[in-house]
């Protein structure tokens, strides 16, 4: 019955979302076309038709139904499928088209990427609407929302603990949960929950559940792993859409692939889940959720002020389980909570319409009891009447003498039976609150100073009612600390300043614990005012303060390192620059940063990465001494040096930091080389606020990397400038790409003894403002932003089209060389491109050679990379190792790579020059190239003994401003045309 309404249900979800889905917009409703309407777009993180954004998108719009016109618009990000900056990219150049000059007056979020993007973008293109968000743990939204206003939504919140608990009231066996979440923003914080969730259960009890991570395996080591588990344990999953590998993955796939390769239930924290193959468990709803949302919406829209309204930290819980599951563990439906919801149950006459049939059968039994009474009371009333016949006058006579004595005792007997009434009443709900209060009541005999104890438990602390008598006793087992504020306020209630005493604080249990409680009294007074008598209550709240304690310790710490987090190093910076300036000292920042901490993961998983930060946070605690060490994120750290007077304390702090990453730092056995890269800043110097210091503490790292890491840096005003510049070509790029301000010059390749010319190198450059920008400013940027992918796909096309045209001119044997980066070679479709230019084109694969820096080639050459040069050769086209002599220059190394020319760099070329023949070694390197095979071009041939020295050595071809300088297309015609070369 459950899959019907489940299948109408889902068919309801369709039609809704098609009709609002039409042209990306809702059109306005009929009836309100006479005001101005109402501009609303929802932004999803994840794409159209994952149940998760289907449910909010459901809830938010059924709550937007409300009178009014309304123009409703609902996009994707698509986050959850493609989580790359492109992706970002391109739904920001969509969304700029689609909404620059649509005014929007609220702005709707599902989960993290939409929040993150609505925040980032709002005054960019969504008109500074506000946002109102839906599906977003407190502790992320805490994060994101730093620095924002006018932002308000509803919290998720799982509850990873009642799950747990549901499972063990089903199966109390059971010691170990195998926790299956993604290492992305979402899944981490899920997990974390459930670690938090089983450390509660297990202090509220002897318990000892053990919980074991799956996010590190991959996709295929979890099937396995989870089919071979004991009966002790149970599978929990959280939110999961990427394995350890980077797999992008379907929740509800893996939901059905985990639980069809499971030995024991699969649990869930979400509804959509439900019918994925997972057991059950308390799962939150998406549609509730959502609905949270589409009210603060409504709040928004009715005129409400978006800084007033509070989040909403309301749980959307339901309690469901799935048949078939149930059916394939033998979980017996009496183990399940009453009230549950259960899918896929076969349809059953009998349990459907239970009472009904038995409602029926009872009626039936009892008419035939009734009619078979009727029949006896019929015989037996005609022989009765017979006698009452019979004594029927006797009767009558008593009866006048009995009704007047009977009215009188039913008054009395009447009377009476109230009296009793009311007492028992009374008697009743004084036992009914006592033996419901989960609180001690006391009575306190103030004259006598006399306390009683009516609660059934005795009391809380584990004293009898006795043993505690007096208020000077109770005084006695007070915690210190609290007395004062104890006397305070009980001396305010009796001095009658308040009207109920109500206080918090410590007190001393059998066993010699303190143990928080909250009591509550009122007394009553004389005609004098003086008190005489006082009544109250106080409960156990131990496990409340702790958890209070712990929240407030993990809102400003790191979960990992124990070292203070982001939020708290900006709380403490910004209290001591206010100190820093009264007392005339200099605060010192410094941004840590973990060389290379990527291959330590990769090298030797993440716990040995976890453990080597934890082991450089306390090595660095113990270094800085009273000093503030936080971790930021990641491998980053960020360190506060206060009260100091010269700058030199603060570089004497960072030599000793550099210093503990001279030596390997041994983790599981494993000896770990890491080095650091630290930014320093100055206050009141470099800046007078925690972001501003921040900010350039970050920029001076960064030259630190760039300097080759290991390293310190101080910040200065010129890096602010490099940082400013780069960040304005990187701006610029785009616009060059877009514009088409790229153009190509051409430096032919000739035959050293002729001077016949061999080839073409296609050298690109960028008209900005009708000067020529050097490659070496803007290149380097367009790798770290990879512009470079689409600026090397417009190299080849543009240097293949002017190749085909030369060979039309009659040059057939012209060759053409291109450089291409590191970042072209990860391409999947790479070889294809390359191969489609040629086509296109009708060229010879053969005239085209691919440039590639022996540095980058060394660097990043791997399996992929390797397989790609591979994929080139095969097809003819040729590889040219350039700046031959900058990296390894190991031509043993070089024999094993796949190309076929040698460059060689100029510095050798300037030897040529400068040192002696016997300490040359460029005629060395074209004769061993040969040997290997290869052809060789000289570079940087400027002047005729260079070219001479070449010959002698039989150097193939040579390149440089003695044969030509780069020409743009129509002066390299020209040169062509007239034989110059």
């Amino acid at each position: 019955m459950y899959n019907s309404l489940l299948t109408q249900r889902r068919w309801a979800k369709a039609i809704l979302l098609i009709l609002f889905l039409l042209g990306g917009s809702i059109m306005p409703k009929l009836g309100y076309a006479t005001q101005d309407p109402v501009h609303i777009l929802i932004l999803n993180s994840y794409h159209q038709g994952l149940e998760w954004t289907y449910d909010q998108t459901e809830g938010i719009l059924r709550k937007l139904q409300s009178p009014g016109e309304q123009q409703i618009y609902v996009e994707y990000l698509d986050w959850k499928r493609y989580p790359t900056l492109e992706n970002l990219n391109n739904q920001f150049d969509y969304l700029q088209a689609k909404y620059i000059d649509q005014r929007l007056d609220l702005i709707i979020t599902t989960d993290d990427a939409a929040l993150k993007f609505a925040l980032d973008h709002r005054e960019e293109i969504f008109s500074g609407a506000p946002i109102v968000f839906s599906g977003i743990l407190e502790k992320s939204a805490e994060e994101l929302l730093q620095g924002h206003d006018r932002v308000t939504g509803a919290y998720e919140i799982v509850d990873s603990e009642g799950t747990i608990k549901l499972a063990m009231g089903i199966n109390p066996q059971i010691k170990n949960i195998y926790v299956l979440y993604d290492l992305l923003e979402s899944g981490l914080a899920c997990g974390e929950d459930v670690f938090a969730a089983v450390q509660r259960i297990n202090r509220s009890g002897d318990v000892g559940l053990v919980a074991h991570s799956l996010a590190y395996l991959s996709l295929s080591d979890i099937l396995q792993k989870v089919a071979t588990l004991d009966k002790d344990s149970i599978v929990l999953l959280g939110s999961y859409n990427m394995d350890s590998t980077g797999l992008i993955l379907s929740t509800e796939g893996v939901a059905n692939q985990v639980s069809q390769s499971s030995s024991v239930p699969v649990y869930s924290l979400y509804e959509f889940l439900l019918d994925s193959g997972v057991t059950g468990g308390s799962l939150l709803s998406g549609e509730v959720h959502g609905e949270y949302a589409g009210e603060q919406a409504l709040k928004v829209l009715a005129g409400q002020d978006v800084n007033t309204i509070p989040i909403i930290k309301d749980q959307t819980f339901v309690t469901g389980f799935n048949y078939n599951e149930l059916e394939r563990f033998h979980i017996p439906e009496n183990l399940i909570p009453q009230g549950s919801m259960i899918i896929n149950k076969p349809f059953s006459f009998v349990d459907t319409y239970r009472s009904l049939v038995y409602n029926t059968v009872t009626v039936l039994l009892l008419l035939l009891l009734l009619v078979a009474g009727l029949l006896i009371n019929i015989r037996r009333r005609m022989k009765v009447e017979n006698n009452l016949r019979i004594k029927n006058e006797e009767i009558a006579a008593m009866h006048e003498e009995l009704t007047a004595t009977e009215e009188e005792l039913r008054q009395q007997f009447d009377e009476l039976l109230n009296h009793q009434q009311q007492l028992k009443e009374t008697q009743q709900l004084q036992e009914l609150v006592l033996e419901a209060a989960t609180d001690t009541i006391w009575d306190w005999d103030m004259l006598r100073d006399i306390r009683i104890y009516h609660s059934k438990t005795s009391h809380v602390l584990g004293y009898r009612g006795e043993e505690v008598g007096s208020v000077e006793y109770w005084n006695t087992l007070m915690h210190p600390d609290d007395k004062a504020e104890f006397e305070a306020k009980l001396n305010e209630h009796l001095t009658q300043k308040t009207p109920r005493y109500s206080c918090d604080y410590r007190i001393k249990d059998k066993e010699g614990v303190y143990k928080w409680i909250r009591a509550f009294g009122k007394a009553l007074y004389d005609q004098d005012g003086n008190p005489y008598r006082m009544l109250g209550s106080h409960r156990d709240i131990t496990d409340i303060k702790e958890k209070e304690m712990h929240i407030e310790y993990l809102a400003y710490h790191d979960f990992l390192t124990g070292l203070p987090n982001r939020a708290q190093i900006q709380e403490i910076i910004k209290n001591e620059i206010p100190k820093a300036g009264e007392q005339g000292t200099i605060l010192a920042v410094l941004f840590l940063d973990i060389d290379n901490f990527k291959a330590i993961n990769d090298s030797f998983g993440h716990p040995t990465g976890d453990q080597l930060l934890i082991t450089i946070s306390r090595h660095l605690t113990q270094i800085l001494d009273n000093h503030v060490v936080a971790r930021l994120a990641g491998d980053e750290f960020l360190i506060l040096i206060r009260d100091i007077k010269e700058r030199e304390e603060a570089l004497n702090y960072a030599q000793k930091i550099m210093k503990l990453f001279e030596k390997a730092l041994v983790i599981y056995k494993q000896y770990c080389y890491v080095s650091a890269s630290i930014g320093i800043t100055f206050y009141p110097q470099d800046g007078e606020s925690y972001e501003s210091l921040l900010i350039n503490a970050d920029t001076a790292m960064h030259k630190a990397k760039e300097l080759g890491k290991r390293n310190y840096v101080v910040f200065n005003i010129e890096m602010k400038k490099a940082v400013m510049e780069k960040a304005e070509i990187q701006n610029n790029l785009r616009k060059a790409i877009e514009f088409n301000e790229f153009v190509l010059h051409y430096q032919p390749q000739v035959e050293p003894h002729t001077g016949r010319v061999l080839g073409l190198e296609a050298l690109i450059r960028w008209e900005k403002d009708n000067k020529l920008v050097p490659p070496n400013k803007f290149i380097g940027i367009a790798e770290e932003t990879g512009l470079i992918v689409p600026i090397g796909d417009w190299v080849i096309t543009t240097a293949c089209a002017f190749l085909k045209k030369l060979h039309d001119l009659g040059y057939q044997e012209l060759t053409m060389s291109v450089n291409i980066s590191a970042l072209q070679l990860q391409e999947d479709q790479f070889v294809d491109k390359v191969l489609k230019v040629l086509r296109d084109n009708n060229l010879d694969s053969g005239k085209l050679e691919l440039e590639i820096t022996e540095t980058v080639l060394i660097e990043f050459l791997d399996a992929k990379i390797s397989h790609v040069l591979d994929s080139l050769i095969e097809n003819n086209i040729k590889i040219s190792l350039d700046d031959f002599g900058l990296g390894y220059s190991s031509l043993n190394y070089i024999k094993q790579l796949p190309i076929s020319t040698l460059k060689v760099d100029k510095s050798f070329i300037d030897d040529i020059q400068s040192a002696p023949e016997s300490k040359n070694i460029t005629g060395l390197i074209v004769t061993m190239a040969h040997q290997l095979g290869l052809k060789v071009v000289a570079e940087g041939v400027e002047k005729p003994e260079q070219r001479e020295y070449l010959i002698k050595y039989d150097c193939d071809a040579i390149q440089g401003y003695l044969a030509s300088k780069p020409l743009p297309e129509e002066e390299i015609i020209k040169v062509l045309n007239k034989n110059l070369l």
